[in-house]
Order: structure tokens, then sequence, then C-alpha cells
């Protein structure tokens, strides 16, 4: 039944076999994007929903529990085991990107809403399930869009703007610096100048003016601190909240791109798809949005290291526009198959 219904399926959603991309992993794309979007459906199953008060207002909802039953009901049908370990990271990331809204234990859908920059896709959030005829990863889009409900899509995703230096300058500005006679104890500071591949903290101090570190411990209120070393030693304690949920990455690209040691993204196209693969985490807003409009690369995935499908993801080539912005104001040098900057 899954050969017959996965090229039904892939037309639907116009999702389109990548050149060179095997057989398999297009259907596992098609599968993940099929999944989703009826996980997306089971906010609007009128047999399971409950009415809450929110804000004055009666608000249709579902159970947790009911949008992930979905997904395992149709991970047995096609019959790939590996999806069951997907299926809480894609409510995850629907509820971070404001496809479901959850609320006590409940989850509902939001209104409409529709947004773009230059380009002639159109990202949409809230668009009815059943309406949806093209989808990128988890993420739908519209060949057309509507004015009465557009928004940039940086403000929908809630996507910084601003240029990382420019943002850094303006973080700069308010910061308060207070005198220091010896360095924090028990700390790792950030690894600014090496490879990321050997880590994102080191236990020594880089050769840099500015110093990002943190408490030497797996607390969720650990504690970082900005250290300036330019002239004499001054130190900021930076709050919680422009830290928390691994926001600290900002700062630490921040610094990484004032060193001049540039984070990469390695792009190779294959027609309707591009496989992408990223050397430096992004800060959580913009990873989450990247994960919503990519595929896991199901070559190299492995559901024993769910976290290499954050590196390494499939892009339609009609978002890559998107992405693009997104990884130019974050300082990435975006590097071609033969390795050409481009």
């Amino acid at each position: 039944m899954s050969d017959e219904i996965i090229p039904i399926i892939a037309r639907d959603l116009n999702i389109k076999q990548g050149l060179m991309e095997a057989f398999n992993d297009w259907q596992k794309r098609v599968i993940y994007s099929y999944i989703g979007l009826n996980m997306l459906a089971a906010a609007y199953d009128y047999d399971n929903i409950e009415i809450n008060k929110q804000n004055g207002r009666n608000v249709p909802t579902v159970s947790i529990q009911h949008v992930i039953n979905r997904g395992k009901e149709l991970a047995n049908i096609f019959q790939i085991d590996f999806f069951d370990d997907l299926l809480q990271e894609i409510q995850d990331l629907y509820i971070k990107t404001g496809y479901l809204l959850h609320s006590s234990n409940r989850l509902t859908y939001p209104t409409f809403r529709c947004g773009s920059s230059d380009n002639q896709v159109f990202l949409t959030r809230g668009q009815l399930p059943w309406e949806v005829d093209k989808m990128s990863g988890l993420g739908t889009l519209a060949s057309v869009g509507n004015n009465s409900e557009m928004i940039s899509w940086e403000e929908m995703f809630d996507i910084e703007p601003t240029p990382i230096l420019d943002w850094f300058a303006e973080f700069e500005n308010t910061v308060r610096w207070s005198d220091c006679y010896q360095l924090p104890q028990n700390v790792k500071y950030l690894n600014i100048k090496g490879k990321s591949a050997y880590g994102y903290w080191q236990n020594n101090i880089d050769d840099n003016s500015l110093i990002l570190c943190r408490e030497n411990d797996n607390s969720a209120s650990r504690q970082y601190w900005l250290l300036d070393l330019s002239e004499h030693m001054a130190i900021y304690k930076i709050p919680e909240w422009k830290v928390n949920d691994k926001e600290y990455l900002r700062i630490a690209l921040a610094l990484r791109v004032k060193a001049r040691n540039y984070p990469s993204i390695q792009v190779q196209q294959m027609g309707t798809i591009s496989k992408v693969k990223i050397d430096y985490l992004l800060p959580p807003a913009e990873q989450n949005f990247f994960e919503l409009y990519s595929w896991p690369d199901f070559e190299l995935y492995n559901c024993s290291d769910i976290k290499k499908s954050k590196w390494n993801r499939i892009v339609y080539q009609d978002v890559w526009p998107y992405f693009e912005i997104m990884f130019s104001r974050l300082g990435f040098q975006i590097i071609d198959k033969e390795n050409k900057e481009k």
C-alpha cells in the first residue's frame, strides 16, 4: 500500500525527489511531512475537542496525547519504526514555532497568518491542513499571499532581523560592567577562535578581548558572564532571559564573527532540494525555523543520534532564499559543493 499511496501524497504536497536522491530517502521525506500535517490536523478533531476558557473566550482544544497518537497511527501504517522517535520532536517543534498552541496540557490551532519577504513562495501558519498543497519539511507554504493576514516572516517566527554584529553592538550598549580582580571560579570559556568541532566550551581563555564564560555545571539556572580583558578586567553577569534555552548561542555567534572565525553552511544543490550542513547551532528561534521548514537528512539519520538531524537538513529550493537571508545575517559563510564561498 505504501508504494501506491506515497506518490499520491508527494504529488498533493508538491514534494519532488531530488536529483541523485535515493528513492527510500525521498519516501521518508514524504512520510515525515505527511505525519506532521496529520498531527496538525488532529488539533481540529471535533470528536476529541474540549472547550477551554482562555482570556474570556471559548477555545477548542485537544489533548497532547491525541496529537501524538495520530502520528503513531500513521507511523504504524507506513511501518517505519524509527518515526516513533521523531513524534515528540515533531510536536515540540510545532509548539515552539506556534503551529500548535499549548495551554494546560491541551493543544489548539492558531489563527491563519502568512509571511513573506520578496520571495514568490509564502510561509503560512494556521492554514487548514486539508487545504495545504505544498510543504517543506513540517512547514506549510502557499503560492499566493493573503494581504489581510500578511506579516513579515521574521515576526511570524520571532527571527532577529538585525545583522549579528549590529545586534551585538546594541547588546553591548546595555552592558553595565563591574570591576573584576580575579577570574570566576569553576567555569568554562567559550571556544571563540578554535574550530567548533573541538567543542563549544573549553578550560582555557582564547586570546580575545571579550570572553563569554559559564558555570561548569548542568543546572537549569547556570550563570553566564561576559568578561572584558581589553584594559583592566571587567565582568558582566548576563540576565537569565538573554541566555536561557540556548539563547546564549546568539552571543556566541557574535563573538566568533567579531573574531573573524566565521561559522559555515555547506550547500549541495540537488534539483528541487538542497542538502545543507551547518557547523554551528543557531539561536533557538532561528534553529526552530530552520528545522521546521526542512527535512532531516535521512541518508545520515540514525534514531540513536537524533541530534545529527539538527546539523544536516534537506531544504526545499523555494524556501532557500529565506534561509540564505537568515544565515547571512547570522554571519555564516555560505559554501557550495565545490567549496566556493557565495
